[in-house]
């Protein structure tokens, strides 16, 4: 059995130096984790598909930036390749979220609604409509907590807005 010990931890100052390693690192810490769960009997249960978001200050170009690395192919995107994040993103995602997130931002902008509370019907889009995995099992991926990151140059800042007691449904 791989101990989290023996998984893979590349060394890296600044988030240019992150992104650099990123796909290579994030294979083989997926492969670990994969190998793991094997190993302590739960590999029928363990997702093979993931989805990595990271995100930070590069200093070699004066930006705050974010990636999404996909460890399948879809949606128009090839696996195990950073790609730019927009300024927005929802993830994971299938068709009937992105018809529920439409309806979503269609009112977006409406007075006296926070921007928080448009992430909240996001996810709670993605609570009432489980994903398909590649063993034709559905998941829904959104359940504990929703948690709420904001990046500024000097800071990263974190805040839970909501928790579900009840967990995944």
């Amino acid at each position: 059995m791989t101990r989290r010990a023996d998984w893979p931890s590349p060394q890296f100052c600044t988030f240019d130096e992150l992104v650099a390693v990123a796909p290579e690192h994030l294979r083989a810490t997926h492969a670990a984790y994969i190998e793991n769960m094997e190993a302590r009997g739960l590999g029928a249960l363990t997702p093979r598909q993931a989805e990595f978001v990271i995100a930070g200050h590069s200093q070699g170009r004066d930006s705050l930036e974010g990636y999404l690395l996909r460890t399948s192919p879809g949606s128009g995107l090839e696996a195990w390749t950073l790609y730019p994040i927009p300024d927005d993103l929802i993830s994971p995602i299938s068709d009937r979220i992105i018809e529920a997130a439409s309806e979503i931002a269609a009112d977006v902008g409406a007075p006296g609604e926070a921007p928080e509370a448009w992430a909240m019907r996001l996810v709670e889009a993605q609570r009432t409509h489980p994903l398909m995995m590649e063993n034709g099992r559905e998941v829904v991926v959104a359940g504990v907590f929703c948690q709420l990151t904001t990046l500024t140059r000097s800071d990263i800042s974190t805040k839970i807005l909501r928790r579900w007691p009840e967990g995944m449904r």
